[in-house]
């Protein structure tokens, strides 16, 4: 799922949320409480961080977790695996509008 909030457009329910970051990275993100439930289709889809390692950010001291108003987990993850995850429609992929 694909939405422009530039566009007035809103995400979707979707367990994960990612956006490019640079060059062919995204980030990846993922509420506090979906942990168990993301890790496991992670796993299935065969999808692992890229650069960096999962992290927990807070609401309230990251953008991302106060735009899903939780405390979320969050890596790095390749553009073909953002891809698989947008061919299995598990993620809202916010694209911003330059």
């Amino acid at each position: 799922m694909l939405y422009a909030p530039e566009l007035g457009q809103k995400p979707e329910p979707r367990l994960f949320h990612s956006e490019h970051c640079y060059q062919s990275l995204y980030e990846l993100a993922w509420k506090v409480e979906d942990d168990a439930q993301a890790r496991e289709v992670m796993k299935k889809l065969r999808i692992r961080p890229a650069r960096s390692e999962i992290e927990k950010r807070e609401q309230g001291k990251h953008l991302t977790a106060d735009r899903l108003k939780s405390d979320i987990f969050m890596c790095c993850i390749t553009s073909e695996a953002n891809r698989k995850l947008m061919d299995a429609d598990v993620t809202a992929k916010r694209e911003l509008l330059d």
